[in-house]
């Protein structure tokens, strides 16, 4: 089995490439320039399993102007307090979990300036279940519905995440969709779904609800979110 933690930060991983576009690596000179009009994009998430074990990660991804911009390799960053590290184009870490309500807060510096940003951890929702039962991905036209409760305080959004893993460490595929917050189910059409996973062999699935913030930068566009919920995983 692959470990629950590297599926999740894959998920991080995942959701900030497609936020972000691709671009380049390692551009030079940050640490004399301001990171004003950097293009940020910061995730926080608290993931619960059923028995309750949190795992928190984070991921940000640090471009120059905007998403087709350069990525930047030399700040310092880090979520509270516990510095990222720079790896595969986002700086990435597991951390300390925060519970629901608390800060959560981002911090991007180098050798002249700190920016800073506080988002809240949101109530996760609860309930999750799968009414079918089990996952089956080869019938194109199928589709599966889950189901959960809403949580007690209502953030943002919603966000619906499936990570599918298969024999090989190569074999992760990811997709997400986002309901609003009333939501309480959401049916995923397999023809919707990457090809990936009709060779998936293991399968999570978690609902997260949302909260974003903003880093305190004068200029650029600057966006940080926090992700709270339950996942569940079964075998294909």
């Amino acid at each position: 089995m692959v470990p629950v933690r590297f599926r999740f930060v894959v998920l991080l991983l995942t959701v900030a490439v497609v936020s972000s576009g691709c671009g380049n690596s390692n551009p030079g000179g940050s640490e004399d320039e301001s990171p004003d009009g950097l293009w940020v994009r910061g995730y926080y998430a608290n993931f619960v399993d059923e028995s309750r074990v949190a795992v928190a990660s984070c991921s940000v991804d640090v471009r120059m102007g905007d998403s087709d911009g350069e990525a930047v390799s030399d700040l310092t960053v880090s979520c509270n307090g516990e510095e990222l590290f720079y790896s595969q184009g986002v700086y990435t870490s597991d951390l300390t979990d925060v519970a629901p309500g608390g800060d959560v807060v981002f911090v991007i510096s180098n050798a002249r300036d700190e920016y800073t940003g506080v988002v809240v951890v949101p109530d996760p929702p609860t309930g999750l279940q799968l009414a079918e039962g089990s996952w089956d991905f080869d019938d194109p036209s199928g589709s599966h519905t889950l189901t959960w409760d809403c949580a007690a305080t209502v953030a943002d959004s919603i966000m619906v995440f499936l990570v599918g893993t298969g024999p090989h460490s190569w074999n992760v595929v990811a997709y997400t969709k986002y309901v609003p917050c009333a939501a309480t189910e959401l049916t995923i059409q397999n023809s919707n779904l990457p090809d990936g996973f009709s060779v998936s062999t293991e399968l999570e699935a978690g609902v997260l609800q949302v909260d974003t913030g903003a880093l305190d930068m004068g200029t650029g566009d600057s966006r940080i979110w926090a992700r709270c919920g339950p996942f569940a995983w079964w075998d294909l």
